[in-house]
């Protein structure tokens, strides 16, 4: 049987993908004038505030799941930034 941590960092990380589709929306229009930078720029230092504490603490789950968050999100902002006003 699963630990709860391990459980966890398997449900963190597939949620932390949730921005996949955003991605390819991006790539497959090329445009990023519906998205907003300011959300997913507050995502990301959240989520590097989870990450700090994720190592704080040694929590696998918190670590994992909000370092592919931040990737995740991170790719956002820069096909947003890429994309603008095109």
């Amino acid at each position: 049987m699963l630990t709860a941590e391990i459980w966890m960092t398997l449900i963190g990380t597939v949620m932390a993908f949730s921005g996949l589709p955003q991605i390819s929306r991006l790539v497959k229009r090329r445009s990023a004038d519906d998205i907003s930078l300011s959300m997913f720029s507050m995502f990301m230092f959240g989520q590097a505030w989870w990450v700090w504490y994720g190592l704080l603490i040694n929590s696998i789950c918190l670590i994992v799941t909000n370092s592919v968050a931040f990737m995740v999100n991170l790719v956002i902002v820069f096909l947003a930034v890429k994309y603008r006003g095109k």
